[in-house]
């Protein structure tokens, strides 16, 4: 321990916890660690503006005093180092402006299932990219059932990927068959082939419909299946108003009155009614 860390034997930060999982604190009101065990890394703290457990401990120091000290103590290129690309790749796909070059390329070289998967998933609003695509129909033939989830995701996200996609509806993980049934919402219902995954996310929306993303989830069922109905059974009709649909925005709304997301998508879908003047009022 005493050659591994910097910090004084018996201090807070010779902690294990208080440098690889610091408490933090998640939805502005509780604190927890997060059971990540990640390594600081001020260098990287300076350059995305992350959090680093350096400077949460020595709050009168920056990040660049911060890297100094690490540099010093591991090295100029100290294990964290080998993780800086996936972070700076998973850093701009979360703030909107990702590549599918630097996404794609950490995917291929992580060996961590779990950021596979994570990686993966961030992929999905990339899916209309060929290279995309292609991992994610070769990851949905993975043994872990977590990658196969984010890649029902890719392929449902992605034009000419449906058969791919349903056939994911169809996995033996319940994970995977939920991942794969909401982007084929309409497909299960209007061919009835994978009636498991559908009943199933039938009876998770029953489940959650007490909370304002269970409502949401009603609504998004109710509107499919009135869409169905309008259009004799084939595919998806355009939109017109639906009571139950409508009925569940409102409620996830009425719980939920300050989140902005459930006005959004209760918005998207007036406007797709036409009803502007009433969809601009959500916002």
């Amino acid at each position: 321990m005493a050659a591994h860390t910097p910090c004084p034997a018996g201090s807070k930060g010779a902690r294990c916890v208080e440098c690889h999982m610091p408490e933090s604190p998640y939805m502005a009101r509780d604190p927890r660690r997060d059971h990540s065990f990640n390594s600081p890394d001020p260098a990287l703290s300076a350059e995305l503006g992350i959090p680093n457990a350096c400077t949460m401990c020595h709050a009168g120091k920056g990040d660049a005093w911060a890297a100094e000290a690490v540099e010093r103590v591991y090295g100029k290129k100290p294990r964290m180092a080998a993780y800086r690309a996936r972070t700076r790749a998973v850093f701009a796909a979360m703030q909107g402006r990702g590549s599918h070059d630097a996404l794609l390329a950490a995917y291929r070289a992580e060996e961590n299932e779990a950021w596979r998967a994570t990686l993966m998933e961030h992929m999905a609003r990339l899916a209309p990219h060929a290279e995309v695509q292609a991992a994610a129909r070769e990851a949905a033939r993975s043994d872990n059932a977590q990658l196969r989830a984010a890649a029902a995701r890719v392929l449902g996200a992605a034009a000419g990927q449906q058969e791919e996609a349903l056939k994911l509806a169809r996995d033996p993980v319940r994970l995977v068959r939920h991942a794969a049934a909401w982007p084929q919402l309409a497909s299960l219902l209007a061919n009835g082939s994978c009636p498991q995954a559908l009943a199933e996310l039938e009876e998770t929306v029953r489940h959650q419909s007490d909370q304002p993303p269970g409502a949401m989830q009603a609504a998004l069922l109710a509107d499919a299946r009135a869409a169905l109905a309008r259009s004799g059974g084939e595919a998806p009709a355009a939109a017109q108003r639906d009571p139950e649909a409508e009925r569940q925005f409102r409620r996830a709304i009425e719980l939920d009155p300050v989140a902005p997301t459930p006005r959004f998508d209760f918005a998207v879908y007036l406007a797709r009614q036409n009803r502007l003047a009433d969809a601009l009022g959500q916002m």
